[in-house]
């Protein structure tokens, strides 16, 4: 890789790592940056990047913040956009490094296309995965929004310096992905589970929520909750669930004949019991049932393609 990047400037490769965090955190806002900036006075943004700045296109990319400004407000909403936002990201970040890369040629454009889309949906699925954690742990209409406005400006603000000192602006971004990387299995788990509770909400219209029978569950689950043996009319039973503890867990709530379980990948089941000092309800895309783990307060959420909340008070006890 370094053979290839030598020949470039290496002030024209800061600016393009710079590009493609800025737009995985927020492509909207990124497209507005290099809009608007170049025509106030900062220097202009390499390759064909200048087409950004036509009426037309500023425009759109106005509506585009405004749509995602409102559907992040609601939990809903959010876990909706984001169930087609990682494909509009990553074409969205495909066709910035295309633009910003025209006067680069052979494997070195190709490498950097790639190295900036790759970071792009590494800092796209952290960002996204901050907010999630909000929302998973506090689900009221804009309980991330404080959040996304902070991310957004510190982003933001780095384009704007790279566009000046781009060697100074990857610096500064080195120092706050190394900063932010320490929760980066928390985000991640956080934003795969937002995605999740989309698509449940989706198939949910189609399809009532149920608990998945024995023969449904992943062979890993089933093998993780097995016991000495078969209990005659008592199959196993499950659903997809995230547990919230201090953490953010994914994995699934088993009904097993010794009461209800919670497995996630690679990690030995954990005895799941009632809180009974705290009602669950239904939330906009979960179920929500306060629970005891290990003596611990936690909180299991079952998507809406799940049983219900009735289902959960009756079998988790």
């Amino acid at each position: 890789m370094s053979s290839l990047l030598h020949s470039l400037d290496p002030g024209f490769v800061a600016f393009t790592a710079i590009l493609g965090a800025a737009a995985g955190a927020d492509l909207a806002l990124a497209l507005l940056v290099l809009g608007v900036l170049p025509q106030l006075g900062w220097s202009p943004a390499p390759g064909s990047l200048a087409l950004l700045q036509s009426p037309v296109v500023l425009g759109s990319v106005v509506l585009l913040y405004l749509a995602e400004w409102v559907m992040e407000r609601h939990p809903g909403g959010f876990a909706l956009w984001h169930t087609f936002q990682r494909w509009v990201r990553v074409l969205g970040l495909f066709l910035l490094g295309s633009l910003a890369t025209t006067s680069v040629l052979g494997p070195e454009r190709i490498l950097l296309i790639s190295v900036l889309v790759l970071l792009g949906m590494g800092v796209y699925v952290g960002a996204s995965g901050w907010e999630a954690i909000l929302l998973l742990r506090r689900p009221t209409r804009g309980s991330n929004r404080l959040t996304a406005v902070a991310i957004d400006i510190a982003f933001a603000a780095l384009l704007a310096l790279a566009l000046e000192d781009p060697i100074q602006a990857l610096v500064a971004l080195v120092a706050l992905l190394l900063v932010a990387s320490i929760q980066l299995p928390v985000t991640y788990r956080a934003h795969l589970a937002m995605v999740r509770a989309g698509k449940a909400w989706l198939n949910a219209l189609l399809l009532p929520g149920k608990w998945v029978p024995e023969a449904g569950l992943p062979a890993a689950v089933r093998r993780a909750v097995a016991s000495d043996g078969p209990v005659p009319g008592k199959p196993l039973r499950g659903a997809r669930a995230t547990l919230l503890t201090r953490s953010v867990r994914a994995g699934w709530l088993v009904l097993t004949p010794g009461g209800a379980m919670f497995v996630a990948k690679g990690r030995p089941p954990l005895p799941v019991r009632a809180n009974p000092e705290i009602p669950g309800y239904t939330g906009a895309l979960h179920a929500r049932k306060p629970v005891l783990v290990a003596g611990q307060e936690a909180e299991l959420l079952i998507p809406k393609d799940g049983p219900r909340i009735q289902d959960l008070d009756q079998e988790v006890t």
